[in-house]
């Protein structure tokens, strides 16, 4: 029998194809909360948070921060949301905070005066973006209706539902027609793709967790499991008790997710076509209550902050409960593109791979295998201080402190930040091995990366680092 492995796609495994790239989307964002705030009259709240978020980062004085992003503002906005529910719902600390009062800095039509302090936050998110999607463009959105005035004491909040509904709308439509244009393109970096994970379809039962919304791992996985029937209905019980693998589960939506219909949109259907009508919102644009009273708007997309809240809702929180399950049945782990920014994920791969926990042992770790993003700078694992670099140590090192390479029998590579081009680091201890130089570059060396997952030549890598230092 083939042994299984886990496959978890970030977004930095499909940049390479010609898919937005975060920051391009950060620019779109940017343009689409402007074009909402002037169909609606309203003031720009992406842009206004935006600036709140990236001004509060610089007064901390730390690069160690996370990284300012669309989905760290869609956070934002709801987080604002709930803050501007009036009494006795939302957050009840906006009364010990402000006694009550809306945020200074910010604009609603339901208030009477603007604040003075607008003019401060004008300008676009980052103008440093633009440019980022000359390639992209804007795709999709046209013709999408409004929801009509509301004012009242509710007014803020419906306001702020709104706008993030109408971006998380604009950016499945957006994804959308980008994952049309993949699927009619053929480049060699999508067929480096497709070799990468058919070659690991040919070597082991693969389980792939996309975090991604685009269609590049259906393509290179033709006849996986999606979790949805013939009739796009999504199959709850099969995906708990099916035990065949040979699956691709979109654990933050899929641009194949359709609100089922358009008054109704209670339930996400699968649409195997790209071609046929879908319904992201705003049909979808009421909240449903989550945790702590948090109202989250139904999308078919999960993106922004809050994602354990956006998981209760199907079909994501049965593939989180199942990917629970597939980390400690898997035989291997690779992770591709990853940024370990969700703790849903990294704490899903932590309580398996912990050496603090019911005294695991090292030799009971599957092997691990990393495929980063593509880094010029090209620094140890060591010696990297970085963010990325501090979080995966974290998941994968826990019971070492978080740190790798600290056996003192192993050489370590003499000068800190020099990383030979095209190498893998292993920690041989850990069993964990890290690529640096991108997702789709690593597609010539799959065989030995199968070496190295399988565990049947532990070596195969351990040797090759060992013979660059």
């Amino acid at each position: 029998m083939k042994k299984k492995i886990l496959v978890i796609l970030g977004a930095g495994s499909s940049s390479a194809l010609g898919l937005p790239s975060v920051k391009c989307l950060d620019f779109l964002m940017g343009q689409w909360g402007s074009k909402w705030a002037a169909s609606r009259a309203n003031a720009d709240h992406f842009r206004e948070l935006w600036q709140s978020v990236k001004t509060y980062y610089r007064r901390g004085g730390s690069a160690l921060h996370p990284e300012l992003n669309f989905e760290t503002v869609l956070g934002e906005m709801i987080a604002m949301a709930h803050w501007m529910e009036p009494p006795p719902d939302g957050d009840t600390l906006r009364q010990a905070a402000c006694d009550n009062a809306a945020p200074p800095r910010m604009d609603f039509r339901c208030q009477e005066s603007e604040s003075d302090a607008m003019e401060e936050l004008a300008g676009d998110p980052d103008d440093s973006l633009e440019g980022e999607c000359d390639a992209a463009g804007e795709s999709g959105g046209e013709g999408v209706s409004l929801p009509t005035e509301s004012k009242g004491k509710r007014g803020a909040h419906i306001e702020l539902m709104d706008g993030y509904s109408f971006l998380l709308e604009r950016l499945a439509q957006h994804m959308r027609a980008e994952s049309q244009r993949l699927n009619s393109a053929n480049t060699p970096e999508k067929d480096k793709y497709r070799k990468l994970l058919g070659g690991l379809r040919e070597r082991f039962d693969v389980g792939v967790y996309n975090l991604n919304y685009d269609t590049a791992a259906l393509d290179a996985l033709p006849g996986a499991y999606a979790g949805f029937s013939e009739t796009g209905a999504f199959e709850p019980r099969v995906v708990h008790e099916r035990k065949d693998w040979d699956f691709v589960y979109h654990l933050h939506g899929s641009v194949h997710h359709s609100l089922h219909c358009r008054y109704v949109g209670n339930k996400i259907v699968w649409r195997p076509s790209l071609d046929g009508e879908f319904f992201d919102g705003p049909e979808g644009r009421w909240s449903d209550l989550r945790s702590n009273g948090i109202k989250i708007p139904r999308t078919t997309l999960v993106a922004g902050g809050f994602k354990l809240d956006q998981l209760l809702f199907e079909p994501f929180q049965s593939f989180h409960a199942s990917l629970v399950r597939h980390v400690y049945a898997a035989d291997a782990i690779l992770i591709g593109g990853y940024g370990f920014g969700d703790a849903h994920i990294n704490f899903a791969l932590r309580n398996r791979l912990s050496l603090t926990q019911d005294r695991l042992r090292v030799q009971d770790r599957p092997p691990v295998m990393v495929l980063g993003l593509a880094d010029d700078r090209r620094v140890t694992m060591r010696y990297r201080e970085d963010l990325w670099a501090k979080e995966l140590g974290q998941v994968l090192c826990t019971g070492r402190g978080g740190h790798f390479f600290l056996d003192p029998s192993r050489p370590s590579n003499p000068i800190p930040g020099e990383l030979p081009k095209n190498v893998f680091e292993v920690d041989p201890q850990l069993h964990v091995a890290i690529w640096q130089g991108g997702f789709i570059e690593a597609e010539p060396r799959i065989s030995a990366i199968a070496q190295w997952l399988d565990g049947t030549a532990d070596d195969v890598l351990a040797s090759e680092r060992s013979r660059t230092t």
